[in-house]
């Protein structure tokens, strides 16, 4: 027990003391033995010369007090500043371990749920196949042979739906025209327009371009727009929020959705593109894909330039 306790003390803290106080009683000893020399001394050649050095040798004792005691209190404030310090980051520590402790949490909770949810499903089309086979069984009349065929009806049902694969995100990319409601659900045919008329200014053109979400019901999720100029073209700026994707054409730009719900429109993006003088007809490509999505098609259109 002894041992634990001695093990536990604050050696850093003795020693950081024990030096100051070492430090404060050389420094009175030093003092304290020059004023004995200039006693000594006086009193070999019979004067009294020390009594006017003496009012200097209590200047410096007290100085040494005053620095002997600021040195105790910087000592103790940059220990306490230090503890708080650790107190301070062991509580930023927790905060972050209950964050992250939250964030496992949901994500096991939402992997419970998506668990819940299949295995529900699985256990209905159990209990209704069990139905159909302890009817087939017990098929006596022609009531019990009605439900019967009703029960295989269903059941074959379940077995094509699960077959099917799940519906996909269907995506239209194409100009934004001026007039083009981004809030309406039937724009389709406005967006299909292949054939668009830019004014240059210089020789910069400025074209608006978005995509479509024409599904009823599939949410398009983790997607890009791919963009790819003509190859005489340049981009005058680089797109807002689109990005050069390492190894494509130096034409190609990507701009990254996390998802375009059904029925309405992703942010636009704007095209400002250096178009050569001797080029009246730009050709612009644009190819959408999803994790959601039908499988990605490129759509060619053309900007007619004025001068």
């Amino acid at each position: 027990m002894l041992l634990h306790w001695i093990a536990n003390l604050d050696w850093e803290g003795i020693r950081a003391y024990a030096s100051t106080t070492v430090l404060a009683l050389i420094s009175f000893y030093a003092t304290w033995k020059d004023e004995a020399d200039y006693r000594a001394r006086s009193q070999e050649q019979g004067k009294t010369s020390w009594l006017p050095k003496r009012k200097a040798v209590v200047f410096v004792y007290v100085l040494t007090a005053i620095a002997v005691v600021f040195g105790f209190a910087d000592l103790h404030s940059s220990r306490k500043r230090a503890e708080q310090d650790r107190i301070d980051a062991e509580k930023k520590d927790e905060v972050q371990r209950a964050d992250i402790e939250q964030l496992t949490k949901q994500v096991a909770d939402s992997r419970q749920d998506a668990y819940k949810a299949n295995e529900g499903f699985r256990q209905s089309f159990a209990e209704l196949y069990k139905k159909f086979s302890d009817l087939q069984a017990k098929v006596t009349n022609q009531e019990l042979m009605k439900e019967l065929v009703d029960t295989k009806k269903q059941v074959e049902a379940y077995q094509k739906k699960l077959a099917e694969p799940p519906p996909k995100a269907s995506l239209v990319a194409g100009f934004n025209l001026p007039g083009l409601d981004i809030r309406a659900a039937n724009e389709i045919p406005a967006l299909m327009v292949q054939d668009t008329t830019a004014k240059a200014i210089g020789n910069t053109i400025e074209i608006t371009v978005t995509v479509f979400n024409s599904s009823s019901s599939v949410v398009a999720v983790n997607g890009g727009l791919t963009v790819r100029i003509c190859t005489l073209c340049k981009y005058a700026e680089e797109p807002p929020g689109a990005t050069h994707v390492p190894g494509s054409p130096p034409s190609d730009r990507e701009k990254p959705f996390q998802h375009i719900f059904p029925q309405t429109f992703m942010e636009t993006l704007t095209l400002k593109v250096s178009v050569p003088p001797e080029v009246g007809r730009a050709g612009l490509s644009l190819s959408v894909a999803c994790e959601t999505c039908e499988a990605p098609t490129m759509r060619n259109l053309w900007v007619n330039v004025t001068r």
